[in-house]
């Protein structure tokens, strides 16, 4: 039996939220500890195959980056802005949505 100490124990907050998109809905959780992101995962409601994996690997991109230190502007930065032919009006791509939501979830006073 793995004994622990509950002090020790740190507490994960999970947000989702789902976005309608020219693909179908698009599910992004971000896990934060101590209000610090932690871990991200994209789901795409309709899709399978290739654009679930591509999203699934953009999060766990994303999580290691997040792991690592580095700063998430740069994360958010890189993403906004990338473009698809199922992009609607103010959300360009997965990418775009992925960014904004970030950029809301992370820094919740910024406008995007």
């Amino acid at each position: 039996m793995c004994e622990y100490n509950i002090d020790d124990v740190e507490l994960t907050e999970s947000h989702t939220r789902k976005i309608p998109f020219g693909c179908g809905n698009v599910y992004i959780t971000v896990d934060t500890i101590n209000m610090r992101p932690v871990r991200v995962f994209i789901r795409l409601g309709k899709q399978g195959g290739c654009q679930r994996a591509l999203m699934e690997a953009v999060g766990r991109l994303i999580t290691i980056m997040f792991r690592r230190g580095d700063p998430h502007e740069d994360i958010i930065k890189t993403l906004k802005g990338i473009r698809c032919d199922k992009g609607i009006v103010k959300k360009l791509s997965c990418m775009d949505v992925l960014a904004k939501e970030l950029e809301a979830m992370i820094e919740p006073d910024t406008k995007s």
